[in-house]
Parts: structure tokens; C-alpha cells; sequence
């Protein structure tokens, strides 16, 4: 552990001391959050939960790029119609 910095307890249970758990709690994967805004994105639209590879796809569609045959989808649920 780096010098100066604390650990709550020594329990292998923690997850925040844990190492390359990038702070999410490990069993329930990461879940990182997407803040997005723009033209081509609505207002005001929470989306619970999506899974990460549907970001990539996203990005392509707003920006008006095909990515060929890749996992996930585009996030429709905040996309504008006129995209």
C-alpha cells in the first residue's frame, strides 16, 4: 500500500482496497456511468442500465460512422429521431 494512504479494515471483502477492481464492486461488474449531451442526444433521458460494448455503437451512430459487425447495439433510448 503507498505510504500515507489508509484502509478501513483488513478484510478481503473490501472491494475498495482490493487490486484491479477499477472500484466496482466485483460481484456485480463494472457499471460506469455515461454522461452524454448534444445535438444528437435527447434531453433528460436516464437509462438504467446498458452494458458497456453498446457504447462504442453509440458514438459510431451520432457520429455518422459504420462500424461493421461489432458487439452491441446503439443506445437508442437517448438518440434523437433524426439520427
Amino acid at each position: 500500500m503507498r505510504s500515507g494512504w489508509k484502509r478501513s479494515n483488513d478484510s478481503p471483502v473490501d472491494y475498495r482496497f482490493g487490486r484491479a477492481t477499477h472500484g466496482h464492486h466485483p460481484d456485480r461488474g463494472p457499471q460506469p456511468t455515461l454522461i452524454a449531451f448534444g445535438p444528437s442526444i435527447k434531453a433528460g433521458v436516464v437509462v438504467e442500465k446498458r452494458c458497456i460494448v453498446d457504447e462504442p455503437s453509440t458514438f459510431a451512430k451520432v457520429l455518422g460512422l459504420d462500424m461493421g459487425d461489432i458487439d452491441g447495439s446503439a443506445i437508442s433510448e437517448i438518440l434523437k429521431e433524426s439520427i
